[in-house]
């Protein structure tokens, strides 16, 4: 035993150190070897115990970006025409589009509205980018306020 150290672990009547050995805890000296060492250069050094289950590699994938994949399915399904008049006049053309957008905002905001060249002596507005059912849904909600719509297909 070291000076100043009864058997028991206590220290000794000048009060030195008390010093306490796995032993006098009644641990298992196995478990005893997961516990930290100091080594000679003041590091604590950790042993990894037998006992230690190994863990199953887990391999993870890339999540893909719901902007991404929605705009992807938008290009792919999106497209349908919807157009909602037929101008003389380019401006007015614009100005449809316009009043559309606004009034019915939940069917056309993904959309893109356009001005087609002139044709016959007209210039159609129309908004791109729809799928089948929502290009029909847009006329749907546009007709049922007696506005002039059709669905022009790919």
């Amino acid at each position: 035993m070291d000076q100043g150290q009864s058997e028991t672990g206590q220290g000794d009547e000048d009060g030195g150190p008390k010093i306490v050995t796995v032993a006098d805890q009644g641990f298992d000296a196995t478990a005893a070897s997961a516990l930290p060492r100091m080594t000679e250069t003041g590091v604590l050094s950790f042993s990894k115990p037998s006992g230690y289950a190994q863990v199953a590699r887990v391999e993870s994938r890339p999540v893909p970006n719901p902007t991404e994949s929605s705009r992807a399915r938008r290009e792919e399904s999106g497209r349908f025409l919807v157009q909602v008049g037929a101008f003389k006049r380019q401006s007015d053309a614009k100005s449809q589009l316009s009043k559309i957008s606004r009034s019915f905002s939940s069917h056309f905001d993904d959309a893109q509205g356009v001005v087609g060249g002139k044709v016959d002596g007209f210039f159609r507005a129309q908004f791109k980018g729809f799928s089948e059912d929502a290009a029909r849904n847009a006329c749907s909600a546009l007709k049922a306020k007696r506005l002039a719509c059709m669905v022009i297909a790919p």
